[in-house]
């Protein structure tokens, strides 16, 4: 299946993952040893919007919660992987609900996370480190029925090369989430008639994903306000150690639309990342009635996805049609005032879920197949840290001031 259905975002995405036979005995995954010289730390938060209501929820006083994971550079002890890779997991596996989305998203690996044979080089609650004074920010979303710890191998790798990274759990959006309280969510589905034409599913998708990435872009931005308020708040870890005047936007899927969204709703901003976040038929972002095209330096990540005839046809999209959403797409891309770039990774086995821990994950069986997923990981991971390293530390000599990309990576700049 092309991974875009609606793009593909694949709103329905996490559909398209290779499956492993439930029956099949799988090595227990190994994430990549990140590359930098920091260790890493984690914190959560349990944060309130008071401003929103819960929206799905009948409880008309209930606000939107949501759960944010903040990973931080730590002084360097070990490379072993030893840390929780997935927090709270046994909470939610022990609601059947969330159990089974989780089952979906993770597949025969998710009795591994809940666990802890899988295991993540991060230390909860750790010393953050004495030097630099302040880190950049990066605001980290999630896909559609995801999870921000299904990116922990990009997480890890940018925190080693001191970022320090808000990663959100959108609520409801997510495959399931747990807070402290003990409540659970799970990942509320998009419902459509069965016998919805092409045409009509994919307007109610578009309607869909402009609702949710709507959503997820002011989730974004709370967690920015919240992020000032941690001094406040009395937070002995990352007290007055963020620089909030470099802060980043990454996402990948939905999220990366989502990235796009908050750039051009906040110019506190200074850089934003899609990584296959370009939606079909709209262009590289979503269109909205008050949209401009975003001001800071934008990153679209891409893969190879061009359909082939007989997904056009279940698309109900025309050759032609496709060809004006790419030519939409570049014309958004050259309407950036800060400058935009837009990458298509071509490598050996590169396509939508390459960008997480996924193909690591389902390819342990198989020591070929996970070198090949370890390498696209890390050549996302080597962008990505240059794209931040250039406009968010102010670093020369990146490669996008070379021009000189990895063989797989095809560079455009708008």
């Amino acid at each position: 299946m092309n991974c875009r259905l609606l793009v593909l975002f694949a709103l329905i995405l996490h559909v398209s993952h290779p499956r492993i036979g439930a029956a099949q005995k799988i090595a227990i995954p190994q994430l990549p040893t990140p590359s930098g010289s920091f260790g890493i730390g984690r914190v959560a938060y349990d944060w309130t919007d008071p401003m929103r209501a819960d929206v799905p929820s009948t409880n008309t006083r209930a606000r939107r919660e949501l759960m944010v994971y903040v990973w931080y550079p730590t002084p360097k002890s070990s490379t072993v992987a030893s840390g929780v890779y997935f927090p709270k997991a046994k909470q939610i596996d022990a609601v059947p609900e969330a159990r089974r989305q989780m089952e979906e998203e993770f597949e025969s690996n998710w009795p591994l996370v809940v666990s802890g044979a899988i295991t993540s080089h991060t230390v909860d609650n750790a010393p953050i480190a004495r030097s630099p004074r302040k880190f950049p920010v990066i605001l980290f979303s999630h896909g559609v029925a995801g999870s921000s710890f299904e990116s922990t191998g990009l997480i890890e790798d940018l925190v080693s090369h001191g970022y320090v990274v808000a990663a959100v759990e959108h609520t409801y959006l997510t495959a399931a989430v747990s807070f402290p309280s003990g409540r659970t969510v799970v990942f509320r589905h998009n419902n459509i008639a069965q016998d919805a034409t092409p045409q009509e599913l994919l307007a109610h998708m578009i309607a869909w994903a402009r609702d949710i990435v709507e959503t997820s872009a002011t989730d974004l931005r709370f967690v920015f306000d919240e992020l000032t308020h941690l001094k406040a708040a009395g937070n002995l870890v990352l007290t007055e150690r963020l620089d909030l005047g470099r802060v980043a936007v990454v996402g990948h899927s939905a999220g990366g639309t989502a990235a796009a969204r908050t750039c051009q709703l906040d110019q506190r901003i200074k850089a934003c990342i899609s990584l296959d976040g370009e939606v079909n038929p709209v262009g590289a972002f979503l269109d909205y009635p008050d949209a401009k095209p975003p001001t800071q330096p934008f990153l679209l990540v891409e893969v190879p996805h061009t359909p082939t005839d007989e997904e056009l046809v279940r698309m109900g999209e025309t050759r032609a049609q496709y060809d004006e959403y790419v030519s939409r797409k570049e014309t958004q891309l050259r309407s950036c005032s800060g400058g935009s770039y837009d990458i298509l990774l071509r490598g050996k086995g590169m396509f939508h879920a390459s960008f997480g821990d996924h193909l690591i994950f389902t390819s342990a069986n198989s020591p070929s197949d996970n070198q090949v997923a370890l390498h696209n990981l890390q050549l996302t991971s080597t962008i990505t840290r240059a794209f931040l390293d250039k406009f968010l530390k102010q670093t020369k000599g990146t490669l996008f001031d070379t021009g000189t990309m990895p063989a797989e990576a095809a560079l455009k700049k708008y």
